[in-house]
C-alpha cells in the first residue's frame, strides 16, 4: 500500500528537526566550552541517537509500497537516519572527547602556571577542574596531589597518590607520593604496604623509590618507635623496629641495635641476644651491639659467653666508648680468679667453637676458632680447618681457601720433614695423615667455588700422591672435568654460540658450585645480554662487580655488560653511571666516552621525539606522527624498551591513518590504503611485542585491532589470549576484555553465510540499491526454474534450491532495517528478534529516547575516550 504524501512530509520534517538539534549539540563542543555545556551536549546527543532510532522505525513502518517517487523519498530518509546515528555517535567519540581533553589541557596548563608562581591553593582548582572534564588523567592527580603537599594537606594529597596509582600501576611518581604522603601523615606501616605494592622492579629502577625504602620509611619507623620506646609502650615499638630491620634486608645495624633493646625490655632474651650478634657481625666497631649481645647472654645464663662477648668487644671497640662494656665484664669475672691454663682455654674455645658450628652459629664459631689460634699452638691445622669450614659456610670462600692453605702448611712442616715426622707419636702421624686428606678437599671446595679450578686440580693432585685418599682421586677427577666445561662454554662463546655457552656456564655455576668465580659471572652475563635476557645479565653483572675481585678489563667489561643490560631495559640513567664508572678507570677510552655521549645524548632526543608523535597525533597530523616516530625508533637499537615504546606510537599512529581512510569514499584505493595502514600498524605492535617482554597492553590493543582491520579475527583472539596470559592484570582490564569480546564477535560475523554473495559475487554491504538490483536480476535469471525444465531432476532440484536462496538473500537485504541489522553483525536470527523486539517497543509508545539499552551507547566505548 502506497503511503500518502504528507506522512513523508511528516517525517522529513521530524528529520530536519533533528538535523538542526544536532547542528547545534554540536556548535556546543569546543574546547572552550564550560564542563556544564559539554555534559548538555553529551545528553543530547544521546536523546538525538534515541530519537534518530525511533524515526528509522516510522520510516520503516511505512511500507515498500508505492511510485517511484515515494521509494525514492523513502530511501533518502533512510539516509537520512542512519547519517543522523553516525554523526551522533561521531560527535561523542570523537569531538567530545578531544573537545574534553582539549579544555582539561588548559585548564592543566593554567595550574601549572598558578604552582610556578607559589599559588598552589588556585592551582589546585584549575587540576580539580580539569579533573571533571577528564577524570582517568592520572597527571592531573599528580599535580593536584602536589599542591597538597605544598598546602601540607597530606591527607588528600594521599588520596590523590591512591587515585594516580590506580590509574597508572606503573607510575614510579605515584607511588612516590602516596608513600611520602603516607610517612607525613605518620601512617608509617601503611607506607611500607603501599611500597610493597608497587612492582618490584619499578622500586629498583627508581632513585626515589629506592631511598624510601631503604632510608625515609625506615628512619620515620624508627622515630615513631623511639617514641613509643621512651613512653615505655614496648609492644607498639617492636613492631616498627622490625619494619625498618626488614626493609633494608637486615644491613642496618642501628635499626637492630634499637630492636634488640626493644627485646630486652619485654624479656625476649634469645631473640635480643640473635640481634645483638647481628649488630656486631655488621659493625663490631659499634658498643652497643656488643652490649646487647653481653646482657642477653647473662640473662640467658650463659655466663661463659656473655665474658667472650665483652672480651670480643673490648677488642673492637675504641677505649673511649668502652666503659659499659668493661663494667659488664667485671660484674662477670669474680675478682681474685685464676687465668685458666694456655691449652685448656684453647681446648675450651675449640670446643665451644665446634658447638656454635653444629647449632648453626658460624660467626660465632669464627670467633672462638679465632681465639683458639691466639692463644695455643696445639693442633693448629684443625683449627684452621675447621675456621675454613665456617668461612664456607658463610660465604667466604676466599677465607676458606687461605685456612686451609695455612693448615696445609702446618702439616707438611711436621710430616715432610723426616726428622720431624719420627719425633711424632704413631697417633699424631695418623691424625695429621687423615687431617692433609681433609684440608685438601675442603680446599679443592673452596677454590673450586672461586673458580680457580686449575689450582684445585693441582691441590687434590699432590694430596692423593701423598696419602692416596680415594676421595681426593675423585676430586682432581671433578677439577678437571668442570676446567673442561669451562672450556667448551668458553669455546662455544667465541663461535657465537651462546645458547649452549649459557648452559655449560649454569650448570658450573648451578651443578658444580662454581658460585664465587666473578669471572664465570661476568661471561653468563654477557651470554644473557646476546641471547636479550637482559634482567638475568644485569643480574649476573652486579653479582660480578659486587665480589669486587675484578680488576683492569674485566672490571670494565663488567661495567658495560651491565650498563648494555640496562640500556636494553630502559634503564638509561644507570647504564650511563656504570659507563661513567669505566671512565674514571681510563678516562682516555674513546669508545666509552662515545658510548656515555650516546647514551645522553639519547635519552634527550628520545623526550624530544616523544613530543613531537604526541603533538602531531594532537593535530591530526599523522603521517607527521609516523615520521617522526620512525625517527625515535632509529635513536637507540640498544634500547629495546625505547624502541618497543616507539614501536608502539607508530602503529597507533598507522591506526588512526587507518581510521581516517576508512572514513573515505569506497573504491580501490580506498581498500589498498586501509589495508596498508593496517599491515603496517600490525607490523609495528609485532615489533613492540618482540622488544619487549612480556610486551605492553598497548601493543596487544593496536595489534589485535589491525588485525581485525585485516579480517585475521582468530589471529586477533589469539593475540589478546596472549596478552591475557602474559599480563595477568589484563583479565580485570575493560579495554582488552572488551576488544576480545569484539574480536569475537567479529569473528562470528565472519563465519556467517554471506548473503551478498548468495545474490552477486561482487556485492558487499557497500553495494548500492542499484548494484544489488542488478545482481539480482542476473542471478534470478540464471537460476529460475523454466530453464532447467528439460534437465535431469538432480539439476532441477539444485536450480530450485538455488533460486529460493537468491530470492530470500535479496529479499533479506533489501529491507533496510534487516540489512543495517546484518552489516552491524548480527546473525539471522539475532535480526528477527531485534526487530521483533523494536516492534513492542513501538506499539508501547517508542524508545523514549536514548541509546538502545538503557540510554549509553551500544556496548559503550571500549577502552574510554582516547587522550593523546
Amino acid at each position: 500500500m502506497c503511503p500518502p504524501p504528507d506522512a513523508f512530509d511528516g517525517l522529513e520534517a521530524e528529520a530536519g528537526a533533528l538535523e538542526g538539534q544536532l547542528d547545534e549539540a554540536l556548535l556546543n563542543i569546543s574546547s572552550d566550552a564550560s564542563r556544564k555545556t559539554l555534559m548538555v551536549a553529551r545528553d543530547a546527543l544521546s536523546k538525538l541517537y534515541g530519537a534518530a532510532e525511533q524515526l528509522t522505525l516510522k520510516v520503516d513502518g511505512c511500507g515498500g509500497g508505492g511510485g517511484g517517487d515515494a521509494t525514492a523519498r523513502r530511501k533518502a530518509l533512510v539516509e537520512r537516519c542512519e547519517a543522523l546515528s553516525e554523526a551522533c555517535v561521531e560527535g561523542r567519540e570523537r569531538r567530545l572527547a578531544s573537545a574534553l581533553a582539549a579544555a582539561a589541557d588548559k585548564q592543566r596548563s593554567a595550574g601549572n602556571e598558578l604552582f610556578a608562581k607559589g599559588d598552589h591553593a588556585d592551582a589546585s582548582e584549575r587540576y580539580a577542574a580539569a579533573l571533571e572534564l577528564t577524570p582517568d588523567d592520572a597527571r592531573l592527580y599528580l599535580n593536584r596531589g602536589l599542591c597538597w603537599q605544598s598546602l601540607k594537606e597530606w591527607a588528600k594529597a594521599a588520596a590523590d597518590a591512591k587515585a594516580a596509582v590506580k590509574l597508572d600501576c606503573g607510575n614510579a611518581k605515584a607511588h612516590f607520593h602516596l608513600t611520602r604522603s603516607l610517612v607525613a601523615l605518620g601512617e608509617v606501616e601503611a607506607a611500607a604496604v603501599a611500597l610493597g605494592n608497587a612492582p618490584a622492579e619499578l622500586v629498583e629502577s627508581s632513585k626515589s623509590l629506592a631511598e624510601m625504602k631503604q632510608s625515609t620509611i625506615p628512619e620515620a619507623a624508627k622515630k615513631q618507635a623511639n617514641g613509643f620506646f621512651i613512653a615505655k609502650d614496648y609492644e607498639a615499638a617492636l613492631p616498627l623496629y622490625t619494619l625498618a630491620v626488614d626493609l633494608t634486608a637486615g644491613a642496618a645495624h642501628l635499626y637492630l641495635s634499637n630492636r634488640s633493646a626493644c627485646y630486652q625490655a619485654l624479656g625476649k632474651w634469645a631473640k635480643a641476644a640473635e640481634d645483638g650478634r647481628a649488630v656486631v657481625a655488621l659493625e663490631p666497631s659499634f658498643p652497643k651491639g656488643h652490649l646487647h649481645l653481653a646482657r642477653s647472654l647473662k640473662q640467658l645464663e650463659r655466663k661463659d659467653a656473655a665474658v667472650e662477648a665483652c672480651e670480643f668487644g673490648l677488642e673492637h671497640v675504641a677505649d673511649k666508648d668502652a666503659a659499659a662494656l668493661k663494667e659488664l665484664l667485671a660484674s662477670l669475672k669474680p675478682r681474685g680468679a685464676a687465668p685458666k691454663a694456655p691449652c685448656a682455654t684453647a681446648k675450651a674455645l675449640r670446643d665451644a667453637g665446634a658447638a656454635l658450628y653444629k647449632r648453626g652459629a658460624y660467626k660465632e664459631a669464627l670467633t672462638q676458632y679465632t681465639k683458639c689460634l691466639s692463644t695455643s699452638d696445639d693442633e693448629r691445622d684443625a683449627v684452621y680447618a675447621n675456621r675454613a669450614a665456617c668461612w664456607l659456610m658463610v660465604n667466604d670462600p676466599d677465607r676458606a681457601a687461605k685456612d686451609c692453605a695455612d693448615a696445609e702448611a702446618v702439616i707438611a712442616k711436621r710430616l715432610d720433614d723426616d726428622e720431624a715426622r719420627e719425633a711424632l707419636p704413631g697417633g699424631e702421624r695418623d691424625r695429621l695423615t687423615t687431617s692433609r686428606s681433609k684440608v685438601a678437599s675442603r680446599r679443592c671446595t673452596a677454590l673450586c667455588r672461586l673458580g680457580r679450578l686449575d689450582e684445585a686440580a693441582a691441590v687434590a693432585e699432590r694430596a692423593f700422591e701423598s696419602t692416596g685418599d680415594a676421595g681426593l682421586k675423585k676430586k682432581r677427577s671433578e677439577a678437571g672435568q668442570y676446567l673442561e666445561l669451562r672450556g667448551a662454554g668458553d669455546e662455544a662463546v667465541g663461535r657465537g654460540e651462546f645458547s649452549r655457552g649459557k648452559r655449560c656456564f649454569l650448570k658450573l655455576r648451578d651443578e658444580c658450585g662454581v658460585t664465587d668465580d666473578p669471572l664465570l659471572r661476568l661471561a653468563l652475563a654477557k651470554c644473557h645480554v646476546r641471547l636479550k635476557e637482559y634482567d638475568d645479565g644485569s643480574r649476573e653483572a652486579m653479582q660480578a662487580l659486587a665480589s669486587k675481585r675484578l680488576r683492569g678489563q674485566d672490571l670494565v667489561e663488567a661495567h658495560t655488560t651491565r650498563a648494555d643490560a640496562l640500556v636494553a631495559v630502559g634503564d638509561r640513567d644507570k647504564a650511563a653511571a656504570h659507563v661513567s664508572a669505566c671512565l674514571q678507570m681510563d678516562p682516555d677510552d674513546d669508545a666509552l666516552k662515545t658510548k656515555l655521549k650516546k647514551l645522553r645524548r639519547g635519552t634527550k632526543d628520545a623526550e624530544r621525539v616523544k613530543g613531537d608523535v604526541e603533538a602531531a597525533i594532537n593535530k591530526g597530523d599523522y603521517d607527521a606522527a609516523v615520521k617522526a616516530a620512525t625517527e625515535g625508533i632509529g635513536i637507540d637499537e640498544d634500547d629495546k624498551k625505547l624502541l618497543a615504546s616507539m614501536h608502539v606510537r607508530r602503529a597507533k599512529a598507522y591506526q588512526l591513518l587507518a581510521l581516517k581512510a576508512k572514513r573515505q569514499p569506497t573504491g580501490d584505493e580506498k581498500n589498498a590504503s586501509l589495508k596498508a595502514c593496517w599491515r603496517k600498524c600490525h607490523s609495528d605492535a609485532s615489533a613492540a611485542l618482540y622488544h619487549a617482554s612480556p610486551g605492553s597492553k598497548s601493543a596487544f590493543l593496536l595489534g589485535a585491532e589491525a588485525l581485525q582491520g585485516l579480517g585475521r579475527y582468530q589471529d586477533a583472539i589469539n593475540l589478546l589470549e596472549q596478552c591475557l596470559e602474559a599480563i595477568p592484570e589484563t583479565k580485570q582490564d575493560r579495554a582488552v576484555v572488551g576488544k576480545y569480546k569484539e574480536a569475537q564477535f567479529l569473528l562470528k560475523k565472519a563465519n556467517r553465510p554471506n548473503l551478498y554473495a548468495e545474490v552477486g559475487p561482487d556485492l558487499d554491504e557497500n553495494s548500492s540499491e542499484q548494484e544489488m538490483k542488478k545482481a539480482y536480476k542476473k542471478a534470478a535469471l540464471k537460476w529460475h526454474p523454466d530453464r532447467f525444465s528439460t534437465k535431469s531432476d538432480e539439476e532441477k532440484s539444485k536450480a530450485e534450491v538455488q533460486f529460493k536462496k537468491i530470492n530470500d538473500a535479496y529479499e533479506f537485504l533489501t529491507d533496510p532495517q534487516r540489512k543495517k541489522l546484518w552489516d552491524q553483525g548480527h546473525d539471522r536470527e539475532e535480526v528477527e528478534q531485534k526487530i521483533e523486539m523494536a516492534k513492542q517497543q513501538a506499539a508501547q509508545g517508542g524508545m523514549r529516547g536514548g541509546f538502545p539499552g538503557g540510554g549509553g551507547f551500544p556496548g559503550g566505548f571500549p577502552g574510554g575516550f582516547h587522550h593523546h
